[in-house]
C-alpha cells in the first residue's frame, strides 16, 4: 500500500459520517388523524404555511414521507396555480429514525476501522513486522466484521427510508397572502394493521368449558416520523361489493339452481363480521366517568376502532380492541374412518349484540399451552372453535369384516354389509361429552337401497350421522355402527367403498 492509500485509509476511518448537506430545512408536520385500513393509511394534516416568493411567485412547501403517495390539497382561500415536488435529504425524525442513522455511522465506523486495521497490517509486513501486533488485529477485525453483520441483521427489522424527504412547492394563484392555512392527506402503502386472536380454553366440571379472547390490532407504522397527537382509527374493508349487481332475468316455468359461493382471504376481513353480546364487555366499555380505551363504530359500511390514546410511534404496536369470557358447553369430536382417530376439543359460541368481531388469525391454546392456530371465522352469527386433540381422550377403531353375497331365487339381490365399532378412552379427572361423528350413506341410484344403524342411535343433522355421548372419568363408551347396501344384481355398478 502507497502512503497516500495509507493517509485515505486513516482519513476514511477518522470521518465516517460525511453526508451531503440537506436540501430541505424544518420537520414533517404531524397529521392531525390518520386512517389505517388493511390496506394502507391515509394522514389528514393541517398547518399554517408562510407564503415565500421564489422568482416572484407565491409558494408555500410541504416536506412529506418520501414514500407518501395520493397527495390531496386543500389549499383554503388561496388557489393552487402549480404543484411541483421532487425527493430531498433531511434529519431523522422519530426514535427508530434516530436509531437506524445511529446504526448505519456505526457500520461506516467499523467498515472504516476495519479498513484502516488491514492498511496497518499490509504497512507492517512491508515494513516491519515486529513493531505492530499483527495477531491481534486480525482478532479485531474478525470482531468488527461480526458486529457489521449484526448490525445488518437488525437493520432488516427497521423502517427504509428513513433520510430522504418528499418536498412539494405549491405555487399560489393569490398574490397578496402572507400566510396561508393548508389541509391535505397522502397515503403510506406499508403502513397499515391486521387484527389477531389470542383465545385460550379451560376445560371445567360438567363439560363446560371457560374461553377467554383478545381481540388485538398489530399495527405497522412505517413512515419516518412518530405520529404526535394524532387520533389513530383502524378501520376494516368494507364487506360488499363497490357496484350493484346485475337484473337478472326472471323465467317462470322451470327450477334454475342458484349456486352459492362464499368470498375468502383476508382482503374481505369484515366481510363475516358480526356483533357479540357476551357476559364479559370489551375493554373499551366505560366504568365510571373513566373514557374508554377503544371506541368502536359500526354505523357505515365497515367497523371503525379510534384508542382514546392518541398519536403512534414507528414500528409495530399492538393495541387490544375487545376481550371476552365465554363459558360454552365443549364437545370432544371425533370423526373415524376405518381406523384410530384424534379426539378435537371443540366449542361453538353464539354471536350477538353490540361487539365486533372480524375474521383475523387467531392463536389457539389450552390452559395456557400453545396448540396451533386457525382461522376465527364467524358464520351466521356463530363462532366455531377447535383446541386441537385432547391426548387424554382417544378412540379406538375396530372394523368387522366385510360381508358381500347375493339373496333370492328370481330377480337376485347383491348385498354389501359393513359394521365398526368404536371405543372412547376418556382418562381425563372429569366427565366429557363426545360427539362420533360418520358421513351418512346415501345412494344416489333409485334402485339402491342404503341402510344404517347404530348402537346408541345416531342423531341426523346436516347429513352427519352423530353420536352424542357422555363419558366418565377414567372409563370407556362403546359405539356400534353397521351399514347395508343392496342393489339387483344385474345392476353393474361399482362395489361400495366405505370411508
Amino acid at each position: 500500500m502507497s502512503k497516500t492509500q495509507f493517509q485515505a485509509a486513516v482519513l476514511f476511518a477518522a470521518f465516517p459520517c460525511i453526508a451531503a448537506a440537506s436540501a430541505a430545512d424544518g420537520r414533517i408536520a404531524d397529521p392531525v388523524r390518520a386512517v389505517l385500513s388493511p390496506q394502507g393509511a391515509v394522514l389528514y394534516v393541517e398547518e399554517t404555511l408562510p407564503v415565500e416568493r421564489e422568482d416572484g411567485v407565491p409558494t408555500v412547501r410541504m416536506l412529506l414521507p418520501a414514500n407518501a403517495t395520493d397527495l390531496q390539497i386543500v389549499p383554503g382561500d388561496a388557489p393552487l396555480a402549480r404543484i411541483t415536488r421532487r425527493i430531498v435529504t433531511g434529519a431523522a425524525q422519530g426514535e427508530l429514525s434516530a436509531e437506524r442513522v445511529r446504526l448505519e455511522a456505526e457500520r461506516v465506523r467499523l467498515n472504516g476501522q476495519v479498513t484502516l486495521w488491514k492498511a496497518q497490517i499490509e504497512n507492517a509486513e512491508d515494513k516491519d513486522p515486529l513493531k505492530v501486533d499483527i495477531p491481534a488485529l486480525y482478532v479485531s477485525i474478525e470482531k468488527a466484521k461480526r458486529s457489521i453483520a449484526e448490525i445488518d441483521e437488525l437493520l432488516k427489522t427497521y423502517p427504509k427510508d428513513q433520510t430522504t424527504r418528499l418536498l412539494v412547492k405549491a405555487a399560489l394563484a393569490d398574490e397578496g397572502a402572507r400566510s396561508v392555512k393548508v389541509r391535505y392527506s397522502y397515503r403510506i402503502s406499508d403502513s397499515r394493521w391486521q387484527p389477531a386472536y389470542n383465545i385460550d380454553c379451560v376445560p371445567g366440571k360438567d363439560g363446560m368449558g371457560r374461553i377467554a379472547v383478545r381481540l388485538e390490532a398489530i399495527v405497522q407504522q412505517n413512515t419516518c416520523f412518530d405520529w404526535k397527537n394524532t387520533e389513530v382509527s383502524l378501520v376494516s374493508k368494507g364487506a360488499g361489493p363497490v357496484r350493484p349487481g346485475s337484473v337478472r332475468s326472471w323465467n317462470v316455468g322451470y327450477e334454475r339452481q342458484i349456486e352459492r359461493v362464499r368470498a375468502r382471504g383476508d382482503a374481505n376481513m369484515m366481510a363475516a363480521a358480526v356483533m357479540d353480546e357476551a357476559p364479559a364487555r370489551m375493554m373499551m366499555k366505560s366504568t365510571g366517568a373513566r373514557a374508554p380505551v377503544v371506541v368502536a363504530n359500526t354505523q357505515g359500511g365497515y367497523a371503525a376502532w379510534t384508542p382514546s390514546m392518541k398519536g403512534l410511534v414507528q414500528g409495530e404496536s399492538r393495541i387490544l380492541l375487545a376481550s371476552g369470557l365465554w363459558n360454552e358447553p365443549l364437545v370432544w369430536t371425533v370423526r373415524p374412518l376405518n381406523r384410530d382417530a384424534q379426539v378435537y376439543i371443540c366449542a361453538e359460541h353464539k354471536l350477538d349484540g353490540a361487539m365486533v368481531w372480524p375474521e383475523a388469525q387467531a392463536t389457539l391454546s389450552v390452559e395456557g399451552v400453545a396448540v396451533g392456530q386457525d382461522r376465527f371465522s364467524p358464520r351466521e352469527g356463530k363462532v366455531f372453535l377447535a383446541f386441537g386433540n385432547d391426548p387424554r381422550v382417544r378412540l379406538t377403531a375396530k372394523t368387522e369384516p366385510r360381508k358381500s353375497g347375493t339373496e333370492g331365487f328370481i330377480g337376485k339381490t347383491r348385498i354389501w354389509d359393513w359394521a365398526w365399532s368404536y371405543t372412547v378412552r376418556n382418562d381425563r379427572d372429569q366427565a366429557v361429552n363426545v360427539s362420533v361423528e360418520r358421513p351418512r350413506p346415501k345412494s344416489v341410484h333409485k334402485d339402491v337401497t342404503v341402510e344404517y344403524s347404530g348402537a346408541p342411535s345416531p342423531v341426523l343433522e346436516d347429513n352427519v350421522l352423530k353420536w352424542k355421548l357422555q363419558v366418565a372419568p377414567h372409563s370407556e363408551a362403546v359405539v356400534k355402527h353397521a351399514v347395508k347396501v343392496t342393489a339387483p344384481e344385474k345392476l353393474e355398478i361399482v362395489t361400495p367403498v366405505s370411508p
